[in-house]
């Protein structure tokens, strides 16, 4: 038996193989993982959110020994058992979420120093949206299951952080001004947008001032009430409607044509909640919005246009064909 078919994102997340895989240092372990994807194509999801989980956790040393990462994985994972024995949750292919909070919430505790290093990490869990002052007086507001990082001792000089997740920045005049994501990086000197970097995808908003978005293939710039979206290659810039901007921020969240798998995952995010969609309802196409403030107004926004029913038990839902 493949005991990895039966994996959740935290044991991916303490494999050794997996993990050097994630490294790109054994090619052994690179060669391996490669195969078994081809091979198992129905857990892609579940590997690339794993992968997300581990590169999180990565130090920023990487000459930090090895028994001490393998004390502060085993103490993550410890962590992670009482949750689960303290919640009885099983997360399924949406629920993985709950489990990168936990995790980086204990990373955020432990706060790595391995070789001087000075980052700063502030995560968000499910269901939280947290507001940050940065060291020179940018405001940062952090949308739920998000990590955002910086370096303490460079910050003043060098205005730089990465972010996995959305946020919300109103960045004080001065310096260059760099949000680094995995998709590509946000560069502004005065100025006021929101970033999504989640998965394979780059959103970026423009309220105020103007935002170069660049990724490996292209550059864009921003204007007030514009935004890009960048998904491979692609880099897709519109006007965006009044009403639609950053209501996030109030709980508001709109799509126009979005896969309902999408929008799942983002009511997962804000509700706190497992969401089984039934097979063949994920490339259903939305256009609306959904308030967060009420968990069955919510789900009755986005299923109701499409014609689904759901079905709530404590955290878990069922959505599916009436």
């Amino acid at each position: 038996m493949d005991k990895y078919l039966h994996y959740t994102p935290e044991d991916f997340a303490l494999d050794e193989s997996f993990i050097s895989w994630v490294k790109n240092d054994n090619k052994t372990a690179v060669d391996f993982w490669e195969d078994w994807i081809k091979s198992n194509p129905s857990k892609t999801e579940i590997v690339l959110k794993s992968k997300r989980l581990v590169e999180n956790l990565r130090f920023k040393s990487n000459n930090a020994p090895l028994e001490k990462e393998k004390s502060i994985w085993t103490e993550i994972q410890k962590n992670i058992s009482i949750e689960a024995k303290e919640d009885q949750t099983i997360p399924n292919s949406f629920g993985w979420l709950k489990w990168t909070g936990v995790a980086a919430t204990l990373l955020a505790i432990i706060y790595f120093t391995f070789g001087g290093d000075s980052t700063k990490m502030l995560s968000t869990s499910l269901a939280e949206i947290k507001t940050i002052q940065l060291p020179e007086g940018s405001r940062v507001q952090i949308n739920a299951s998000s990590i955002l990082s910086y370096d303490e001792n460079e910050f003043l000089e060098n205005r730089q952080l990465k972010l996995d997740g959305e946020a919300f920045f109103e960045v004080k005049k001065g310096s260059s001004f760099v949000v680094i994501t995995a998709k590509g990086r946000v560069e502004v000197l005065g100025t006021s947008f929101n970033v999504f970097a989640r998965d394979e995808i780059l959103k970026v908003f423009c309220e105020t001032g103007k935002v170069a978005v660049i990724s490996d293939f292209d550059k864009t710039i921003l204007n007030p009430n514009e935004k890009v979206l960048i998904k491979g290659k692609m880099h897709q810039t519109q006007i965006v409607s009044e009403n639609k901007r950053i209501d996030w921020i109030d709980g508001i969240f709109h799509y126009d044509q979005s896969m309902l798998q999408e929008i799942v995952l983002e009511l997962e995010r804000q509700l706190d909640l497992e969401i089984k969609l039934e097979e063949g309802l994920g490339e259903l196409l939305y256009t609306g919005s959904f308030d967060a403030s009420n968990k069955e107004m919510a789900l009755s926004e986005i299923c109701w246009p499409l014609g689904l029913a759901f079905e709530i038990k404590s955290k878990k839902v069922r959505i599916y064909k009436k």
